[in-house]
């Protein structure tokens, strides 16, 4: 459930699904995933749990859910180092390719949202040593 949810709702992670996992590696983010959402949910409101599950419900998208629920600097920042130590706990799941390819992807999807002219007129090049 937990990969699923990642993928369904562009949740963190959401690369995952494309890794061919084995199941005992399935089986352990999965359980990652259900701890990460537990803590998540300490953090939060009861208000924010539950504009949190109504966006989820209504846009199908965690990232939507996640920008309706008005996070507190401190909330943000206690679910931002959650959500990083997931991260690395899943990263010691996956095989050394696995990750490879998680970070490819990552590149790519971040290029999607970067993408030529979003920094402004006569920004330059994002990186003139890569041009």
């Amino acid at each position: 459930p937990g990969i699923a949810l990642a993928e369904r709702h562009g949740g963190p992670m959401q690369s995952l699904e494309n890794l061919n996992l084995t199941e005992a590696q399935r089986t352990e983010i999965d359980a990652i995933f259900a701890t990460s959402r537990a803590e998540i949910q300490t953090v939060l409101t009861a208000e924010q749990r539950a504009t949190f599950a109504e966006t989820l419900a209504d846009t199908d998208s965690y990232r939507e859910a996640m920008r309706a629920i008005n996070l507190s600097e401190d909330q943000r920042s206690a679910i931002w180092d959650m959500m990083r130590e997931a991260r690395a706990a899943i990263g010691e799941v996956l095989t050394a390719e696995q990750r490879q390819e998680i970070r490819e992807a990552m590149r790519e999807r971040h290029g999607e949202r970067h993408g030529p002219g979003v920094r402004g007129p006569g920004a330059g090049p994002r990186n003139p040593s890569l041009h």
